[in-house]
């Protein structure tokens, strides 16, 4: 399947952190862009915040299974994005903030190799030493929820879309029989998922 990120025009792939591409970058290269996203990841430590305000649901992808939020409009009650394209949310996901960098569901680090984008002003060692520090905590993060989606899907609590019908390639959705069967699960922050992807469903497009 597509990741999230080739959705967006002028992106064509990805390449590993190095004082070459840390050097510069540029100040929201992307912003025209991202309305064509259809998901966006989260960060472990913004998903309550933006739970109150887009669905989230879970994709699988080459790096495994990620938390998202799903920004496609068919599935909204609002429109993620106004008239003029531009993102229209109280709170701005981490992912869409740390662009061109990215964090993959694994935790590895990458820049996205934007060919739509200009390089960017150089940036100072400081700089560059606290992009580092907030990738890192974020890869961090997303190591956690990768290892408690691998857990829940498991246990049978996520299964693929495509079981109840939906389109989204590689999308997982919660087995609701699961639910109601399974007593035990000691994996908290795997429940605090769970929690999340049932929450979320409010902003969802009624059907």
């Amino acid at each position: 399947m597509k990741r999230w990120y080739e959705a967006l025009p002028g992106v064509h792939g990805k390449v590993p952190l190095s004082d070459e591409t840390l050097a510069s970058w540029p100040d929201q290269a992307m912003e025209e862009r991202l309305q064509h996203l259809s998901f966006c990841p989260i960060a472990l430590s913004e998903m309550y915040l933006l739970a109150q305000h887009l669905p989230m649901t879970v994709l699988e992808g080459p790096a495994g299974p990620e938390l998202v939020a799903d920004l496609r409009p068919d599935r909204l009650q609002w429109p993620v994005f106004d008239v003029q394209g531009k993102l229209n949310l109280p709170y701005r996901p981490l992912a869409l903030r740390m662009l061109p960098f990215f964090v993959e569901a694994d935790g590895e680090v990458w820049r996205l190799a934007d060919t739509a984008g200009e390089s960017g002003p150089s940036r100072p060692p400081e700089l560059q030493k606290r992009l580092c520090s907030i990738l890192a905590a974020q890869a961090q993060g997303r190591s956690r929820m990768r290892a408690s989606l691998i857990g829940l899907i498991d246990e049978g609590f996520l299964v693929p879309a495509s079981t109840y019908g939906t389109s989204a390639i590689g999308e997982l959705v919660i087995e609701t029989q699961a639910l109601s069967t399974k007593n035990t699960f000691d994996d908290f922050l795997g429940l605090r998922l769970l929690n999340i992807l049932l929450f979320s469903m409010n902003k969802l497009k009624s059907r």
